[in-house]
């Protein structure tokens, strides 16, 4: 089983917590107010329909999760960055344990909750991997 029957494709899905994680490149999901999203001089008018076409798709495949139970998590490429990195990841687990308690499950720790994932993107190496491990 694959992310890529999953609406959108996320990169990271945890079905015992009906959960989806999409980690989004700043530029192509046109992360407002960031410095990783400047249009560029040249393409222009290709470059905004198609981050815009991406946002609206972003949307359509969050709501239709959403209303078939799934818990969302979007998180952009910055966010993962320098000193944003351990507050992001904290704030996942956080979030993702909330869920487990909701399900009556006990607390998770990166380890436990990565042990089923299902599938990751390219994009998310086995350094990002090994990098969300040590937040134990």
């Amino acid at each position: 089983m694959t992310t890529k029957i999953y609406l959108g494709k996320p990169d990271i899905v945890l079905p015992k917590y009906k959960s989806a994680i999409f980690v989004n490149g700043c530029f192509w999901h046109g992360h407002d107010n960031c410095k990783y999203f400047v249009v560029p001089k040249t393409v222009t008018e290709w470059c905004l329909n198609k981050i815009n076409r991406n946002k609206q798709l972003d949307m359509e495949n969050f709501l239709k999760l959403k209303k078939e139970g799934w818990k969302v998590f979007s998180i952009f490429e910055c966010e993962l960055k320098g000193t944003k990195q351990q507050r992001t990841l904290n704030k996942l687990l956080n979030q993702l344990n909330k869920i487990s308690l909701q399900l009556s499950m006990s607390k998770l720790n990166f380890i436990d909750l990565f042990a089923g994932a299902v599938d990751f993107q390219k994009d998310l190496s086995e350094k990002s991997l090994n990098q969300l491990l040590m937040l134990k």
